[in-house]
């Protein structure tokens, strides 16, 4: 695979002319020429001197000049040099080689023939003065323009398995290479995969050699079967035939202006979204402003468009998406075969269901141990025919199966099949089939939670916690902990997908849509779902008749709300993510004292109407209101339990909390620290008032001078909490991190679990010592990282040569490590003397600025060492020389993302070990390598190429020594 380079560019005619090409195009000049008389040798001799000493001297200065530009380059990790600029830094190093050799010449200059000599004197002067045009060319270039965006791969379902999808992803990736072929549609009924090849072709090798990479999904913005139903009524209530036919063009005419305001409501979501993938500023544009600049961006890049779930006909000219005979392509995902035609495209390809055989497969898979089962072989291929072999619909009803005892399944085969559905265009027996599994639920619980997650935006994700916290005040739960199993089920169950990087939730379309269908029918729920879909403000009646509305995410759709309103039944309200609402009417809330979950979050409301009375309120998320500096001085929310302020203007603990005495969770966070420090003597008792927290969160993101002179009373206060179960705190220094130690019997609870900072730092997560001292305690530290604790951050701490420092008994539950601005580590981990296994769980290591680090690893690597490492970053460790060795490598078999940047020492990878011959090693998990600004490196591995059979993106920039990958 040949690396990236950014050596690699287009370059002028001037700057194109190479070290022999500058030297014979000035001896030709002078070639003719004849030397002087005698008389001037001395003279000429002081003549070749000053003209040595002037191209010296401009040397000087231009190599001067392309260091800082380098310097400025590399410490921008937003922009990248410009075509001009990387031109001209090479030019600048073809000068170099040049100018080296004609000081290797200078010192023979005495020797030469008069006619050598004279020529030789005149090449200097030409050379002073191609590098002092040099150095005025780089005055004028432009040295950096805004990175591209590297793909974003999306996680993927693996299809290579699966002929019938494989088969028509390899047609799509031919046509990467048709000049002729631009636009290609991708059709096929709902749940037939046509999102899962979309995503492959996201993460494919055809599009990592592309200029960038947009994967969208058309927004729908109408529930269009809700709709349907509604006009249905209208028009079987009429018996005159005539009333009828009218009733039904009347219903036409709905649908046609329901569609176009839903089009233009997904186009501007389309827009918003590309633009921000390009990294474009569009605040306050007109939409054909927007189409420019969007279309601008992409003209001279070569890109691929994937556009999912095209519900109707539009005009990519009207989203910026034009043509730019680049070889750039747009790829169209839709239900409908017509649909892809009318967007004028070149080729189509039809995904059909999985044949029998591929179906049934995939049941098995998705069944797991299960799977293995004798009763699988007489419900497996019916289950997968009434799935109509759509892979998504399998996917999901082999959760329930999975779930249910294998004896059972006859039973529930029986239901599946006399499950009655009737068919609109594919959707309506979708939604029908995936309902069969949400009727499958043994309890409503579980079936509440799973319809309150269709509240939420189509396609955002979910906070677990959220979710919970919200249901239990909803009373659809008991407890938070139950809460968090139903979770689970659901997951179980595939009716709600989780990712577990963000630790969050997602809900498949298809399933919100017939969740909102669900939520309709259930008298109870009344649902008002306006989630990044308001065309016009809510009607009194709307209000008034919802228990539960969803007004999120409507950017600047929503930026006032009515004076007053009659709401004594709603319960949850969600307006959070409208950037355009500012303020509150003060009587607003005065009728819902019923609202038992209110989301302001990401608003920018500047103040709460006062007093804020809600008195059945349980859970507040205000949450980064970055204009809300205070709370209300009256407030009554006796039964509040939840309590969310971070990311407020809020720079000391509010005093009103103290009346909140039901709380179970706070979380805070004080940022400003430009503020006249002050009430220090209120906030005592306000923490210790709350006896019933379980959950305590106080972030300090700066040096918040209030904070400095409170924090030890908080302290106090936090550690005679007897019913904490998490906390994370920010302690100012190791003394008052003693203290809490020794003063809490918190760590009697085996489920406690904590993020605490020592010191002063922007960020908190888990253990940290933050630009603090040592914290030389062995018995605390033990306590702290073996009590539920798996991710370690040190950020500037001292006193410690390696993480073998702490303990190898005390580190080896990590998951996660972060080691950044340590001065004086100097390996990673030091297992000499250690035959035990080391960092058996770890999962991802980021390591950032520490300058004296020499190795990563240091003696003996046991069997199961680092067995679990998926994820390797380093950057900007200069005395860093060795990384791997190929004892280390063997047990790296789950390792997928490895970064190296910034190691200015490091010549190779894996590093040759006494002994180890030329036996192959393997990486067979890594699917990305990075290698970015390494000088020195000239090879990954000497002795063979490194087998990487799983790597799907190579990125290496500013390597120029290193030849060759040598990965096979």
């Amino acid at each position: 695979m040949a690396p990236e380079s950014t050596g690699a560019l287009i370059t002028n005619g001037a700057l194109a002319v190479g070290i022999g090409g500058i030297l014979l195009k000035f001896y030709d000049e002078v070639r003719s020429l004849y030397g002087p008389s005698l008389g001037v040798m001395n003279e000429f001799v002081k003549y070749t001197e000053t003209n040595y000493r002037k191209m010296e001297g401009a040397a000087q200065i231009l190599y001067g000049t392309r260091n800082d530009v380098l310097n400025k380059i590399n410490k921008d990790k937003e922009n990248e040099p410009t075509q001009q600029c990387q031109a001209w830094i090479d030019k600048v190093n073809q000068l170099e080689k040049a100018v080296k050799i004609l000081e290797s010449e200078y010192p023979t200059a005495e020797k030469k023939s008069f006619r050598e000599g004279f020529e030789f004197s005149k090449v200097l002067e030409k050379m002073h003065d191609e590098l002092q045009s040099c150095l005025d060319q780089g005055s004028k270039i432009q040295v950096l323009v805004e990175r591209i965006p590297p793909i974003i791969r999306v996680p993927a379902p693996k299809i290579e398995d699966k002929s019938s999808l494989y088969t028509v992803f390899t047609k799509m990736t031919d046509y990467f290479e048709d000049e002729n072929v631009e636009r290609i549609g991708l059709w096929g009924t709902v749940g037939v995969g046509k999102t899962a090849i979309m995503k492959n072709l996201n993460n494919s090798e055809q599009a990592n050699a592309l200029d960038i990479v947009i994967f969208a999904t058309l927004p729908d913005e109408m529930n269009q079967e809700n709709s349907k139903d509604e006009m249905n009524k209208e028009k079987l209530n009429c018996e005159n035939e005539e009333l009828k036919l009218k009733a039904l063009e009347l219903e036409k005419e709905k649908l046609r202006e329901l569609k176009l305001k839903a089009l233009e409501l997904a186009k501007e979501k389309l827009r918003q979204e590309i633009a921000g993938r390009l990294k474009l500023k569009i605040e306050g544009m007109t939409k054909s402003e927007i189409n420019f600049r969007i279309s601008e961006e992409l003209k001279d890049k070569k890109y691929l468009f994937l556009l999912d779930d095209v519900w109707d006909i539009l005009d990519l000219d009207d989203i910026g998406i034009c043509s730019n005979k680049k070889d750039s392509k747009v790829i169209l995902a839709s239900r409908k075969q017509n649909i892809c035609w009318g967007m004028d495209i070149d080729a189509i390809e039809e995904l059909k269901p999985l044949p029998i055989k591929e179906a049934v497969a995939l049941f098995k898979e998705k069944l797991g141990t299960k799977g293995k089962h004798l009763e699988f072989r007489g419900v497996a291929e019916p289950v997968v025919k009434q799935c109509s072999c759509l892979p998504l619909l399998i996917e999901k009803v082999a959760g329930f199966f999975k779930q249910k005892d294998s004896k059972n399944w006859r039973k529930l085969l029986e239901k599946f099949q006399t499950w009655d559905y009737y068919d609109v265009d594919g959707m309506v027996e979708v939604l029908n089939k995936f309902r069969f599994c949400f009727e499958e639920l043994d309890r409503e619980d579980k079936k509440l939670c799973f319809l309150y997650c269709a509240l939420h935006t189509e396609g955002y994700e979910i906070s677990t916690n959220h979710l919970v916290e919200c249901c239990k005040a909803e009373k659809f739960i008991l407890d938070v902990a139950s809460g968090h199993l139903i979770v689970g089920d659901l997951i179980d169950a595939s009716l709600l997908e989780k990712d577990e990087k963000k630790k969050c939730l997602k809900m498949n379309k298809v399933l919100r849509n017939m969740a909102l269908k669900i939520s309709s029918e259930w008298e109870d729920l009344k649902f008002l779902v306006k989630a990044g879909g308001l065309e016009e403000l809510l009607s009194d009646k709307q209000w008034e008749e919802a228990k539960r509305i969803s007004l999120m995410d409507n950017s600047h759709r929503l930026s006032s709300l009515p004076e007053k309103l009659n709401c004594i039944n709603l319960s949850t309200l969600f307006l959070q993510r409208n950037l355009a609402l500012t303020a509150i009417p003060d009587k607003f809330f005065e009728s819902m004292q019923k609202l038992r979950v209110l989301d302001l979050h990401g608003t920018r409301v500047k103040k709460l109407p006062s007093p804020f009375c809600l008195e059945g309120l349980e859970v507040l998320y205000l949450s980064c209101c970055d204009q809300l500096l205070e709370l209300p001085s009256e407030m009554i929310l006796q039964n509040l339990e939840v309590l969310d302020i971070r990311g407020t203007g809020i720079y000391c603990l509010p005093i009103q909390i103290r009346q909140m005495k039901k709380l179970r969770c706070l979380r805070m966070s004080f940022s400003r620290y430009d503020v006249e420090s002050g009430k220090e003597e209120e906030h005592q008792g306000v923490i210790s008032n709350l006896s019933l927290l379980e959950e305590l969160v106080i972030e300090v993101k700066a040096q918040n001078r209030w904070w400095n002179n409170v924090v030890k009373h908080i302290t106090r206060e936090v550690s005679r909490l007897t019913k904490l179960t998490s906390l994370s705190f920010c302690f100012h220094d190791v003394e008052s991190f003693k203290s809490f130690v020794h003063n809490t019997e918190l760590w009697q609870d085996p489920n406690f679990t904590f993020q605490f900072c020592v010191g002063q730092h922007d960020s908190t997560r888990c253990l940290k010592s933050a630009n603090g001292e040592n914290i030389d305690n062995a018995i605390t530290i033990s306590r702290l990282i073996v009590v539920s604790n798996d991710t370690l951050e040190l950020i500037g701490h001292k006193g410690a040569l390696s993480l073998s420092d702490f303990g190898i008994e005390n580190i080896n539950e990590l998951k996660c490590c972060i080691i950044e601005g340590c001065n004086e580590i100097l390996t990673v981990i030091d297992a000499r003397g250690t035959m035990e296994s080391v960092l058996t769980r770890l999962e991802r290591i980021y390591i950032s600025n520490v300058p004296m680090l020499e190795s990563i690893w240091e003696g003996h690597i046991p069997d199961g060492s680092l067995a679990q490492l998926t994820v390797l970053c380093l950057s900007e460790c200069s005395k860093l020389t060795k990384i791997f060795s190929p004892a280390m490598i063997k047990q790296l078999s789950k390792l997928q993302h490895l970064q190296i940047e910034d190691c200015p020492e490091i010549e190779q990878i894996i590093v040759e070990s006494e002994n180890n011959g030329s036996e192959p090693l393997e990486l067979p998990s890594l699917t990305e390598l990075v290698l970015r600004d390494l000088p020195k490196l000239t090879s990954i591995w000497k002795e063979n190429p490194l087998s990487c059979p799983s790597l799907r993106a190579t990125k290496i920039i500013n390597c120029d020594k290193l030849k060759s990958v040598l990965i096979a």
